[in-house]
C-alpha cells in the first residue's frame, strides 16, 4: 500500500501546500483514515491512539469552508505508520446509539 502511494506521489508531482493538506479530497499520496459514524456532530470530542500514542482527528467537511451542515466525520494522515507491521488502534467516542459507529476505513488505497 505504502509502495503504491509513493508511486503515485512520482507519477503526479504536485507541490501540495499545508493549506492543501487540510482538504481530504486533495494530497492523494496520502494514506488517510476515516472515522465514520453516521449522522455525526461537530461538537463531539472524539480522539484516537495507535500504538499507544495520540493521533490528531481532525474534523471533515464536504464543503472547502467550515460549514456545520457540512460536517461528515473525523480523520486522520497516518501516512507516517510502519508498513508491515500490525498496529493497535484505540478510539475513545461520546455514547453512541446503537448502529451508529460503523467502523474506520482508509482512504486512498487502490488495488495493485
Amino acid at each position: 500500500m505504502f509502495d503504491r502511494l509513493a508511486a503515485r506521489r512520482q507519477a503526479w508531482p504536485i507541490p501540495w501546500t499545508a493549506a492543501d493538506s487540510l482538504a481530504t479530497w486533495l494530497v492523494p499520496e496520502r494514506l488517510l483514515l476515516f472515522v465514520q459514524i453516521a449522522e455525526p456532530d461537530e461538537a463531539w470530542v472524539v480522539s484516537m491512539t495507535i500504538d499507544g500514542q495520540p493521533v490528531e482527528l481532525r474534523k471533515a467537511y464536504s464543503s472547502i469552508r467550515r460549514v456545520p451542515g457540512d460536517f461528515v466525520g473525523f480523520w486522520a494522515d497516518i501516512s507516517a505508520l510502519a508498513a508491515e507491521q500490525p498496529h493497535a488502534l484505540e478510539l475513545q467516542l461520546p455514547a453512541l446509539k446503537k448502529g451508529q459507529f460503523q467502523g474506520v476505513f482508509l482512504e486512498n488505497v487502490s488495488p495493485p
